[in-house]
């Protein structure tokens, strides 16, 4: 498996994924474990840069996952699946959602816990109805809270959840903590930055039950650089958040992707 490439389709940004490919680490039509290609994973994640982005380059659109199923037939999102050719521009054709049972909400809790079941959750969260700003964890927690909860590992799916599924990035769990609330009182700068720059959390929105802000649990917790950031979130920029998580992507070393990429 390559953590990398599997990041590069999931979240992008194109650049990563095109250097993976220039350093020929990977190929168009690479394939993981579970028999799926990146073009699969790209579209089952909703990513549609990195769709048109392979479709552009070759990626066939007839390889089969370990299911038997072609990218297309994981392709969920209409907007994405606009990126398709257009032979594969009629409505993917869905049963009606099933309301998930108790034991596969269970398992969407339990996939959330692991980044690598990524693919899997994505599954579930396409194919079931499942609310993910109502269904709660047995603590009270929202899919979006456990997904911060967990750190960097989880920077793809707290992104996927906003972007793709509409999670509410103000929603509270059951301490009165939104996203946002956890993320500082944890010390997670970067998942704070991208929660307020990229996806729109407001820094000023207190815990519902002792009505700190994000900077009260940063400070609390002595977390010195989320505390300072908090402190100027309201000039926020995007471009240098995105330029933090992915430094040093235009010169990737293939040495060090080699490392982590096992063909």
């Amino acid at each position: 498996m390559c953590s990398a490439a599997r990041f590069a389709v999931r979240f992008g940004p194109v650049k990563l994924l095109q250097a993976l490919l220039n350093d020929k680490l990977i190929d168009i039509n690479h394939t993981f474990d579970d028999g799926r290609s990146l073009l699969h994973i790209a579209c089952l994640s909703s990513n549609a840069k990195v769709v048109a982005f392979l479709i552009t380059h070759g990626a066939s659109l007839k390889a089969l996952d370990n299911a038997g199923r072609t990218p297309d037939q994981l392709c969920f999102c209409p907007h994405t699946r606009k990126e398709l050719p257009s032979r594969y521009q009629t409505t993917l054709r869905m049963h009606k959602k099933q309301e998930a049972s108790f034991t596969e909400k269970e398992k969407i809790f339990q996939l959330s816990a692991d980044s690598e079941s990524f693919e899997d959750l994505q599954m579930m969260l396409h194919t079931l109805e499942f609310n993910v700003n109502r269904d709660r964890d047995p603590v009270g927690n929202l899919l979006l809270h456990r997904a911060v909860q967990r750190g960097m590992s989880h920077l793809t799916l707290i992104m996927n959840l906003v972007l793709v599924h509409h999670a509410d990035v103000e929603a509270v769990n059951n301490k009165g903590m939104t996203p946002l609330c956890i993320a500082a009182h944890l010390g997670y700068g970067i998942i704070a930055e991208a929660l307020i720059c990229i996806l729109g959390a407001d820094p000023n929105t207190c815990c519902s039950l002792n009505h700190w802000t994000p900077l009260h649990f940063a400070a609390k917790k002595n977390n010195t650089s989320v505390t300072e950031w908090l402190s100027w979130s309201d000039t926020c920029n995007t471009q240098p958040l995105i330029d933090s998580l992915f430094a040093g992507i235009s010169h990737l070393n293939p040495s060090y992707w080699s490392n982590i990429c096992q063909a």
